[in-house]
């Protein structure tokens, strides 16, 4: 499964529904809950930027490439489709990518750096509670060696990464990697799509497309 199979899949936007009185103490806490996740990301994604800014400027730049490329893929694959649903439908999901593509690529580099902290915090992926990963990750002091770690990894091909990874022989072990890897995809995509203060908004109000700086 390459990146793009990972980044594409559902990604997941939180938005809180209306308070009722019968439920004012859940949404509260709801809320509570999402602004300390904010806080969490914002933190992990300026110690990101802290230490590695010439990395991850490579790394989105390299990954919106290849999510830009695979849209247009999709839209000459798109013309070979007789049934019309079919066809408007790959067209959609191309012209969605080629929109996201900032989005897609600044959350999918921030999530390679999360679990190469990972593993050098906890020498694990994806087994380590998440709140107390990301408050140890962004206090995290990284000396030389383990800078070179993650600067080899942030510089690998992404595929090369995902294969490294994800695509493990063994099937339970690899399908808890790909399910970890896509739930954590879909929540900092949805970080980045909801909290401009994190570098990514839409061009103009009417517009879908978004864009990084």
């Amino acid at each position: 499964m390459n990146i793009l199979q990972m980044i594409l899949i559902l990604i997941s936007i939180f938005f809180l529904n209306p308070v009722t009185a019968g439920d004012i103490n859940e949404n509260v806490q709801k809320k509570i809950n999402q602004e300390s996740a904010d806080i969490l990301v914002e933190n992990l994604n300026q110690h990101f930027i802290n230490n590695f800014s010439s990395e991850r400027q490579l790394c989105e730049k390299n990954l919106t490439k290849i999510i830009k490329d695979r849209s247009l893929s999709f839209l000459k694959e798109s013309k070979k489709i007789k049934n019309i649903d079919n066809k408007k439908a790959l067209k959609m999901h191309a012209n969605k990518m080629e929109s996201m593509a900032s989005v897609f690529a600044r959350a999918g580099c921030l999530v390679k750096y999360r679990f190469e902290l990972e593993k050098i915090l906890y020498d694990s992926f994806h087994e380590s509670e998440e709140t107390i990963l990301f408050q140890k990750a962004s206090q995290l002091n990284l000396n030389k060696s383990k800078k070179l770690l993650i600067i080899r990894s942030l510089s690998k091909d992404h595929n090369a990464w995902i294969k490294d990874n994800l695509d493990l022989e063994d099937k339970a072990e690899r399908e808890r990697r790909n399910n970890g890897f896509n739930e954590v995809l879909n929540s900092i995509a949805g970080f980045y799509i909801n909290n401009s203060s994190l570098g990514c908004k839409k061009i103009s109000a009417n517009s879908d497309v978004f864009v990084c700086n």
